[in-house]
């Protein structure tokens, strides 16, 4: 019969709390769980657990001990299958003895693979849910990282990229249970550069580029009587919705042509450019450069989130999620706006090059961390 009676008080009681249209988390004291729905999350579980209950201390919540918190995790299996109905008796019968206001559950995934340059780069995505003695319970699911604005995170080793990712994920869905989160975690990303190589290596793994005519109708070229521009090339992200667009834009509007070719990153699913780069920006190249301006290839690197092109001097790498330049090495060799050379991402062991082949020439480049 108290059951009951508390029962209706706390149904009656924290209903109105639910039904505005904004979700507000009102509690004092928590009982803070984490379950990996993957493998890699496995090892995470603890420091997950951990920063989560940081942010509810820093939001002037009580925390359950770890180990009662683990106790009442261990008796209620329930809590483990994310889709399992809790009812507010199920709550009563199991919490109470803790004399806590609810339970966060967070329930985490993460992968973390290899990526350029003996680096590791992680995706991380959680789903935080909290239930309390009215047994109503809301999901809070991050948005998934890998993509523009949310990208993944990277690490010099496994761990250090899937803690970023993990952070990240934890504070991402503790904003919108509406805490509040001191000093948020930033996606880290490692800076690249391109170095040559004197000899090539047998490479076990070689990849090319998509080309696509995605760009047109979003792409804005330079096109009066004075300046025009045309597209030399045009390559597509694996994922299908970036493009990198290359225009060689012929400038004669001061008394003398200049030539200059800039590399256009087109984001198809929104339909606009975020950014473009200058090779040579406005004609600026020095006069003792005889290779072409003319961006004569160009490619995605194993994902979106950069892109390299050649000329006919010049190896560039930028970073198409922080728009920046990266590198701009010379290539050791002179090319016309006619010559043909081709780009591809290369594989040996655990490195990775950017292969270009010219006739009967071939230059290595490897992709290093930039210190």
């Amino acid at each position: 019969m108290f059951k009951l009676l508390k029962l209706f008080t706390y149904t009656f009681g924290l209903t109105l709390l639910f039904t505005n249209s904004a979700y507000a988390v009102e509690f004092e004291k928590v009982a803070v769980m984490v379950f990996s729905q993957t493998d890699g999350a496995k090892r995470f579980e603890r420091h997950a657990r951990n920063h989560l209950e940081t942010i509810l201390f820093e939001n002037n919540v009580t925390v359950l001990d770890k180990d009662k918190a683990e106790e009442l995790k261990n008796g209620w299996s329930q809590l483990e299958d994310p889709t399992a109905l809790l009812t507010a008796e199920d709550f009563l019968e199991n919490a109470e003895q803790y004399a806590i206001d609810g339970i966060v559950r967070v329930y985490l995934s993460l992968e973390v693979i290899p990526s350029l340059a003996e680096t590791y780069t992680a995706t991380a995505q959680a789903d935080l849910r909290y239930v309390d003695e009215t047994a109503l319970s809301e999901s809070f699911v991050t948005t998934p990282m890998g993509i523009r604005g949310n990208p993944p995170s990277d690490g010099l080793t496994q761990n250090a990229a899937g803690l970023n990712a993990i952070y990240r994920a934890v504070e991402s869905a503790a904003l919108k249970m509406n805490l509040e989160v001191l000093g948020q975690t930033t996606p880290r990303a490692i800076k690249l550069k391109t170095t040559p190589v004197q000899t090539i290596p047998k490479f076990t793994q070689i990849s090319g580029k998509k080309f696509t005519n995605k760009h047109k109708n979003i792409i804005e070229l330079f096109d009066t009587t004075w300046k025009w521009e045309k597209v030399s090339c045009a390559s597509e992200s694996p994922d299908g919705n970036l493009v990198a667009a290359a225009g060689f834009v012929t400038d004669g509007g001061r008394g003398r042509r200049y030539w200059y070719s800039r590399m256009h990153i087109v984001d198809i699913t929104n339909s606009n450019v975020p950014y473009v780069f200058d090779t040579w920006p406005k004609g600026t190249k020095p006069k003792k450069l005889r290779g072409s301006s003319k961006i004569l290839d160009c490619m995605f690197l194993n994902s979106w989130r950069y892109t390299a092109a050649i000329t006919g001097n010049y190896l560039f790498l930028w970073d198409t999620e922080r728009g920046i330049e990266l590198s701009k090495q010379a290539l050791g060799l002179q090319m016309d706006k006619n010559d043909e050379p081709t780009l591809n991402l290369a594989k040996f062991e655990n490195k990775t090059f950017i292969l270009v082949e010219f006739e009967n020439e071939k230059r290595a480049f490897k992709l290093e961390i930039d210190k």
